[in-house]
């Protein structure tokens, strides 16, 4: 998303994504956004949602609305200046959960969250075309779940 930053504008591979799958993103570090501070130099550069434009890669997001860190308010805006952008963002908000809800032998969501975020995040890689095949998420975190268990 940002134009200004590649890590080696001469090399074969860009770093520039073909899709975003964001989890508890920060978009905002501009004056009164995230990180601020430490960026203040440079915050026009690397600030997402100071760097919508035409053309971005598709996005899936996931975020809590007792994220300690950015309100949810930035979350929508930033939904709605990428759509008004003629972007595709689409964004799935949990109510009452927290940063890092998403993580399976977190505290904030487990299992649970773990499996629908997955999901959501494959369903939206298979919409994009980016991968194939059924959906074996639950399978999937049932075998590492026990695996775990195992050591």
């Amino acid at each position: 998303m940002c134009p200004e930053i590649d890590a080696d504008p001469d090399s074969p591979v860009s770093c520039v994504a073909n899709a975003m799958v964001l989890l508890n993103p920060v978009y905002d570090n501009g004056p009164g956004g995230y990180g601020y501070g430490r960026v203040k130099n440079y915050w026009k550069e690397i600030s997402p949602m100071h760097n919508i434009r035409t053309e971005l890669p598709p996005a899936v997001v996931f975020f809590g609305t007792k994220d300690r860190y950015v309100p949810v308010d930035t979350i929508r805006a930033f939904q709605e200046k990428m759509t008004e952008a003629g972007n595709r963002c689409e964004t799935h908000i949990y109510e009452g959960a927290q940063h890092g809800f998403f993580n399976i032998n977190g505290d904030h969501g487990g299992r649970k969250n773990f499996e629908d975020v997955l999901t959501k995040a494959d369903a939206f890689l298979v919409r994009e075309g980016f991968l194939s095949g059924e959906n074996h998420v639950s399978e999937w975190s049932e075998k590492s779940i026990q695996r775990l268990e195992e050591k």
